[in-house]
């Protein structure tokens, strides 16, 4: 069970669960959910083995903008049969583990998160989630992140919570429509990388072409 959510919850679309035959104004909605609403998001998967009912996610997730890689993610952790819901964040590698990391929400008591394991993208902290804790995220503005790097310093994330209510509450998003957007998230991210690569090029070209200019010829002197 754990292995399940702890994959859907750092592989995210391609484990999302896909509603039976979507009609077109369910796919409508499903886009302009993504398109336009918060960042937050439902998924979800079926268990793996015997055990029958889903594992879902009310997730955000944040990437780079130039370079794609994870920045952030949170979620909550639904399991069908388990009445114990888990907050579950993944922060950049490179944390130091011993300080777990800090959640707020705006400006209640920070919660302090242990570190559960580590993957090739990032390290994930999680603990069980209360109701004063649930209320917190649905009627809360902003979740704050704080975590300590490997040379001590603070580094803090901030994660709006609006649409988190109503994405907790309602149905999971189309596993389709969520990878078709987050392919062109993607693609996105891939043209910004090559054009800043053009531009590095031509400004290193147009450098190079003004220092290796020859200097021009001093002036003949006049014979005295």
């Amino acid at each position: 069970m754990a292995a399940a959510a702890g994959a859907l919850f750092l592989t995210g679309p391609v484990a999302a669960q896909q509603p039976a035959k979507p009609d077109a104004a369910k796919k409508a909605a499903d886009a302009a959910e993504i398109k336009n609403s918060s960042a937050w998001v439902k998924l979800c998967a079926k268990q793996k083995g015997d055990k029958k009912g889903d594992v879902c996610l009310t997730h955000h997730e944040r990437f780079h903008p130039t370079t794609g890689q994870p920045l952030i993610s949170a979620a909550i952790r639904q399991v069908a049969g388990n009445k114990q819901e888990v907050v579950m964040v993944m922060v950049p590698l490179g944390r130091l583990l011993k300080k777990g990391l800090d959640l707020r929400v705006d400006e209640k008591k920070t919660i302090k998160m242990p570190y559960s394991f580590c993957t090739s993208v990032g390290c994930v902290a999680e603990i069980p989630v209360t109701p004063e804790l649930l209320a917190a995220f649905k009627k809360g503005k902003e979740l704050s992140i704080g975590t300590v790097d490997i040379n001590q310093k603070r580094i803090g994330f901030k994660v709006a919570l609006d649409g988190f209510s109503s994405t907790y509450s309602g149905p999971p998003i189309d596993r389709k429509i969520y990878a078709q957007a987050r392919k062109e998230m993607f693609q996105q991210i891939r043209a910004r990388q090559i054009e800043l690569v053009k531009r590095a090029k031509a400004a290193a070209a147009k450098k190079k072409a003004a220092g290796g200019a020859a200097a021009p010829a001093p002036a003949p002197k006049k014979a005295p």
